[in-house]
């Protein structure tokens, strides 16, 4: 429990913080209940100063990450710490140590645990609170990562788009240049009947455009279906959209309600009265967080992503969003610049390292 509880104490009179759910925090760490550990070993350590914690890290390395990309990386994760370099460097030697022993070269991270949940170390963007499913720490963090050694591996933007007018004249004509063109695109929202049938063709969709990709890690049918099992009570069909030809679905948008709004309110605990107030301020939600956006390779060619983004963008204006952002981008991704041309902002930037072990 405490190494769940420890964040409280550094984030205690930081306004931007949104404390986890501590029920959830439980079950995502528990071998019994998170389907990960099926597929990673993990270590979760503490560090104690005259019998006080002062400091948190997981050290894990996941099986199909070097079956893949066939190298010898193990991760960090879940580092919290007091402003003082000796704890973190003994966080850091400890994790990369353990790493080591099991034959790990390279330790990358902030990771908790993969690139599926949330990662990457904020280095930039700390005017405000973050969006749902991404990270946040205090600015000192970097330092005492850059000064144990670790390198940079990558930067991480999140985007976000202004929702308080529509998409900008030239998204619009594609759109309507698309629609003239192909007739039989026909975009629908998601059937909440068939949402488990609807949700993995978006895993295996997600699975083939992201296999020559930074990071690349496919998602497993039991840890999709933990993932999707969770986040189906809070879903809005709304913001959920296919694209399908003759009843084939060639794409789709899929964007979920900011909850950190909410979270914020609810201090870590749902339980006795903290699930009053999500059904009471559920409605009051004004941001959203697209989480993908993909199209079958062969019609891409057609534009539809465009017409995708369109309809996303007015489902949300409708819905009462006000803006919504796009997670994070590879800052090498060609995708970025589609992004911006489409209205998107860079908004925070998320750093992951990368620390050679001797």
């Amino acid at each position: 429990m405490t190494f769940i509880t420890f964040p409280w104490t550094i984030y205690k009179k930081d306004p931007n913080w949104v404390p986890p759910l501590i029920s959830d925090r439980k079950s995502f760490l528990n071998p019994e209940k998170n389907p990960f550990f099926n597929h990673a070993i993990v270590q979760l350590f503490i560090a104690y100063r005259e019998k006080k914690p002062v400091g948190t890290i997981s050290a894990h390395i996941i099986y199909d990450h070097n079956k893949i990309h066939n190298d010898s990386t193990g991760f960090f994760g879940f580092f919290e710490a007091i402003d003082d370099q000796l704890v973190a460097h003994a966080l850091f030697e400890t994790a990369s140590s353990w790493l080591k022993c099991r034959g790990m070269t390279i330790m990358r991270g902030p990771m908790n645990f993969s690139i599926h949940d949330t990662c990457g170390l904020l280095v930039d963007g700390f005017d405000s609170s973050p969006c749902i499913m991404m990270t946040y720490n205090p600015r000192y963090y970097e330092n005492l990562i850059d000064s144990f050694g670790f390198v940079k591996e990558a930067d991480l933007y999140a985007l976000v788009m202004d929702l308080k007018e529509k998409p900008g004249e030239h998204v619009r004509q594609i759109a309507r240049d698309v629609r003239a063109d192909h007739p039989n695109i026909r975009i629908r929202k998601i059937n909440m009947d068939n949402y488990y049938e609807e949700a993995t063709f978006i895993k295996e969709q997600y699975d083939g455009a992201m296999v020559k990709n930074w990071g690349y890690l496919p998602f497993s049918d039991d840890v999709f279906m933990y993932t999707a099992k969770a986040m189906k009570p809070f879903i809005d069909p709304d913001l959920i959209v296919f694209a399908e030809i003759d009843n084939k679905i060639i794409g789709y948008s899929m964007s979920i309600p900011d909850y950190n709004f909410i979270l914020k309110k609810l201090n870590g605990r749902l339980f006795p009265f903290g699930i009053f107030k999500l059904l009471f301020f559920r409605k009051k939600i004004s941001y959203g967080r697209m989480v993908a956006l993909g199209v079958l390779p062969e019609f891409r060619d057609k534009r539809a992503a465009v017409l995708i983004y369109e309809d996303a963008w007015m489902n949300h204006i409708h819905a009462g969003y006000k803006r919504f952002e796009g997670g994070w981008t590879h800052e090498k991704n060609p995708f970025l610049s589609t992004t911006t041309w489409l209205g998107a902002k860079i908004h925070k930037t998320y750093r992951v390292y990368d620390y050679h072990i001797n």
